[in-house]
C-alpha cells in the first residue's frame, strides 16, 4: 500500500520548493507535487517518502539535488509561438524599436528567456529576430535561454521536435526554418539554433532577476553556455567581461581557467587558478585543477602539495556532500580520485 503524505507535510514541502527553487505548488496542484516527490525520493535513494520530505525540510539543497527535484517537478509543456499576441508585439513593436536605437551604435542585442523548458520559446524568439532583422550578419545577437531542469536543457540544445510542438504553428514556419528528420521529427536549422545559448539557472539565486542589470553572474552564464557548445573564444570573452565586473569572485577565475584549459593555454590557466586561490584558499576544485596542470608540466612536488591540500580540505565535507563548482561530484568520490592520483605519482 502506498504511504500517504499528510497535508501538513505537503504544505511545508510546497513552501520549501518555492523558496529554494522558485516553483509554486498551490493546494490545487498538490497531487502533482506528491507524484513528483515520490519519484524524486526514489532517485535520491529514499525508501520512505516522508523521510525524504523531512530531510528536504531540514537541509540546504545542493545544485545536484535541485536538478534531481527539478527533473520530477517541472513539466515541459510548451510549443512554438504559443502566445501569438506576444510574438506579434515582439515583431511589430519591440524589435523594430530596438533596431532603430541600436543600428547606428553597437548593433548589439541581448535577450533572456527564463524557464525555457525544452526550447520552443527561445527558438521562436530567434525566428522572430531573423524575420525582423534582415542584416543579422552585421549584428552581435545573443539569446540566453535558462531553465532549472538539466534534462530540458539537453533536449533544447538538440533542437529536434515532434509534430506536437507545432500544434498551433503556421505551416510556413516549419517549411522555412526546420528540416525533416527520420521518424517524422523536425530539426531547427543550424542558423537559428546557433543564435540560442542554453544554461542551467535557478531563478531564486539569479542576481539578474534581483537587480535587473548585466551582472557578473549573467555574463558568466553566457560564458558557460558558449563553453558547453564548444565556442571557446566567445566563452573566454564573456568570462573576461564577467571578471571585469567582479574581480573578487574566485569562481569566475576558476571558470576562466577551465576555458583556457580547453584552449590548451595551460600557462594562462595556471595563472587564473592562482588568482582563484589567492581569493579563496579553500577552493577545493581550484587546488585539484592546479595540481593536475602542474603534473602535466612535470612539477610533481608542487602538484603533490596541492593534492595534499585537497585531501585536507575534504575532511571538512561529509562523504556524500557535493563540492562547489564540481558538477555533482561528492567529497567521497573526489577523495578516492585524489588518493589514487597522489599514490600513483608519489611512488614513481
Amino acid at each position: 500500500m502506498t504511504q500517504s503524505i499528510s497535508p501538513v507535510l505537503l504544505a511545508q514541502l510546497s513552501d520549501v520548493i518555492a523558496a529554494q527553487m522558485g516553483l509554486h505548488f498551490p493546494r490545487a496542484r498538490w497531487h502533482d507535487l506528491e507524484r513528483g516527490i515520490r519519484a524524486a525520493a526514489r532517485e535520491l535513494d529514499f525508501r520512505d517518502v516522508a523521510a525524504c520530505i523531512q530531510w528536504l525540510l531540514s537541509s540546504s539543497l545542493t545544485q545536484h539535488q535541485i536538478a534531481i527535484l527539478a527533473g520530477h517537478l517541472t513539466i515541459g509543456e510548451t510549443y512554438f509561438f504559443r502566445e501569438p499576441p506576444v510574438f506579434a508585439m515582439l515583431e511589430e513593436e519591440i524589435l523594430p524599436a530596438q533596431m532603430r536605437t541600436r543600428r547606428e551604435r553597437t548593433r548589439r542585442l541581448r535577450i533572456r528567456s527564463a524557464g525555457c523548458t525544452t526550447g520552443e520559446e527561445p527558438y521562436s524568439i530567434a525566428i522572430s529576430i531573423s524575420k525582423v532583422i534582415p542584416d543579422m550578419q552585421d549584428w552581435d545577437i545573443t539569446l540566453l535561454a535558462t531553465d532549472i531542469n538539466p534534462r530540458f536543457q539537453q533536449q533544447a540544445s538538440e533542437g529536434v521536435y515532434r509534430e506536437w510542438s507545432f500544434r498551433d504553428t503556421p505551416p510556413w514556419i516549419t517549411a522555412r526554418y526546420f528540416s525533416r528528420q527520420p521518424g517524422g521529427r523536425l530539426a531547427i536549422l543550424p542558423a537559428i539554433q546557433q543564435m540560442v545559448k542554453f544554461a542551467y539557472l535557478n531563478l531564486v539565486d539569479d542576481e539578474l532577476c534581483a537587480h535587473n542589470q548585466a551582472s557578473a553572474q549573467a555574463l558568466a552564464l553566457f560564458a558557460r553556455a558558449c563553453a558547453n557548445q564548444g565556442q571557446l573564444t566567445e566563452a573566454r570573452q564573456w568570462c573576461e567581461q564577467a571578471i571585469a565586473a567582479d574581480r573578487l569572485d574566485a569562481r569566475l577565475h576558476f571558470l576562466l581557467a577551465t576555458i583556457l584549459q580547453e584552449q590548451d593555454a595551460l600557462d594562462d590557466a595556471v595563472l587564473a587558478l592562482k588568482r582563484a586561490l589567492y581569493l579563496d584558499q579553500h577552493f577545493v576544485l581550484a587546488h585539484l585543477t592546479l595540481g593536475t596542470l602542474e603534473l602535466r608540466q612535470g612539477k610533481c612536488k608542487a602538484a603533490a602539495k596541492h593534492f595534499e591540500t585537497v585531501l585536507a580540505l575534504l575532511s571538512a565535507y561529509r562523504p556524500h556532500e557535493v563540492l562547489p563548482e564540481s558538477d555533482g561530484m561528492t567529497a567521497a568520490r573526489l577523495r578516492e580520485i585524489i588518493a589514487s592520483m597522489y599514490q600513483q605519482h608519489t611512488t614513481q
